[in-house]
């Protein structure tokens, strides 16, 4: 378990780095202590810069992150042992939707920083949007940058009222969405 000065000091650090994601690394580990989202599956890792702020939160509440990437992610690999976090972390190189096949049955949140074409991101919803619980968050990367992206959400969303979409406009853009109670 990192103590606070040192997770501080991570964070402080990937919020400086020059990245498209920068802006949004608080906020993913604000949502994972603050709603308690134990149970975390992210889809896209690069160079683990949310894998990180996520890990962050989970360092303080326990639970997990599982990640999926087509890719090894070593130098991800590398950071977060770094900052000794991979007691929380799994790792599968696979395609997220051929991962469906090997996976948990529900998550508090599900982050997403795959292939940003409206298709994929549809046939992302459609797959993984039911494996959320009630009141977790479905959280997409570069709805701006990506104006097709977005459209899919908003579609979606028009189309299942058990979800609510907040967007932030920022650093590339940041969609959450938040399943409701009940559902």
């Amino acid at each position: 378990m990192m103590d606070y000065i040192d997770r501080r000091k991570m964070m402080e650090e990937l919020q400086r780095a020059p990245t498209d994601i920068a802006d949004h690394l608080e906020t993913l580990r604000m949502l994972v202590v603050e709603f308690k989202l134990y149970a975390v599956l992210e889809l896209g890792v690069r160079e683990g810069n949310s894998t990180l702020a996520l890990l962050a939160g989970i360092d303080e509440i326990g639970g997990s992150v599982l990640s999926v990437d087509l890719d090894p992610c070593e130098r991800a690999r590398a950071r977060i042992a770094k900052h000794g976090l991979l007691g929380y972390w799994t790792f599968f190189q696979s395609d997220a939707l051929a991962f469906l096949l090997e996976t948990c049955p529900y998550y508090h949140l599900i982050f997403v920083d795959l292939d940003h074409g409206y298709d994929e991101t549809s046939a992302v919803l459609e797959a993984y949007a039911p494996l959320v619980q009630p009141n977790g968050f479905l959280i997409f990367h570069d709805t701006v940058s990506h104006p097709e992206l977005e459209l899919a959400l908003r579609e979606f969303i028009a189309t299942h009222d058990d979800w609510r979409f907040y967007n932030w406009l920022n650093n590339s853009g940041l969609a959450v969405c938040r399943r409701a109670e009940g559902c």
